[in-house]
């Protein structure tokens, strides 16, 4: 580094605390350099040397960190005796959280309402309607409303069907009821029974007249259902014995309309 030439010269020096020796030489003297040592405390000072005719002004910064009390007790550094007592061991490290009694409360399932159930195989509604239990279809309580009809007159009877017609307060609409399937008439009949194939209400025994339904067929019992078996024959369901033919849909069977749940 080349320093300019005057009567003072300052020199910013960034060192450790140690004991400095050397030579400093004034290019302004002519003379031989003088060889100068002084000793530097550990902080940020200011010191003049003198050298013949020229001072020569450094500033030394020393590490704020080498103090006698960071230093062992004995150990000399930079020309700093240590005062530190310790054994120079780290403390231990804390590797659990100390354990906290938490109180303690009891936990309740959350209360689930539970819906309404029946036993009973069927349900009197109290609207003109049956509701059954096991598959729950919707039947016309009354078993025999519209008589005997040829197939294509029974599908549209049971498709016009409405609030009003057959006792019925039920609030339903045409094209909402239908004739029964050939699979829904196999789950409606009960062949523990005859004459007719067809549960109480509760299901523990033979059908009366009014539990649940009204007037149906218990001699012959011939049911028209929706199914199909070709062009020309459908499916009907003989509630007297309990099983399920077909037959030409020419032929007149009993109308008994049945619907979903809404």
């Amino acid at each position: 580094m080349k320093l300019k030439k005057t009567n003072i010269f300052k020199l910013l020096i960034i060192l450790p605390p140690v004991a400095l020796a050397g030579s400093l030489e004034t290019p302004d003297s002519g003379k031989s350099p003088k060889s100068q040592q002084q000793t530097v405390p550990n902080h940020s000072v200011v010191m003049t040397l003198r050298l013949n005719t020229a001072d020569q002004v450094i500033v030394i910064k020393g590490d704020p960190n080498l103090v006698p009390e960071n230093i062992r007790s004995g150990v000399t550094i930079f020309g700093i005796t240590g005062t530190f007592a310790g054994d120079g061991t780290q403390p231990p490290i804390q590797t659990s959280l100390p354990t906290q009694s938490l109180p303690t409360q009891s936990l309740q399932a959350p209360q689930i309402p539970t819906l309404p159930t029946t036993s009973d195989h069927y349900t009197d509604n109290a609207n003109g309607t049956v509701t059954d239990n096991r598959s729950g279809l919707i039947w016309l309580k009354n078993a025999n409303c519209f008589g005997k009809q040829s197939w294509e007159t029974a599908m549209q009877s049971a498709v016009q069907l409405a609030n009003g017609q057959c006792e019925l307060t039920d609030g339903s609409r045409k094209h909402q009821w239908r004739l029964p399937t050939k699979e829904e008439w196999t789950a409606m009949i009960d062949k523990t029974y005859m004459f007719p194939a067809l549960s109480n209400a509760v299901g523990n025994d033979n059908w009366t007249e009014g539990d649940a339904f009204t007037d149906v067929e218990t001699e012959t019992g011939l049911y028209w259902s929706s199914s199909t078996k070709d062009q020309f024959v459908a499916w009907y369901a003989n509630i007297g014995l309990g099983n399920v033919y077909d037959e030409h849909k020419s032929l007149k069977n009993t109308v008994w309309p049945v619907r979903k749940k809404q």
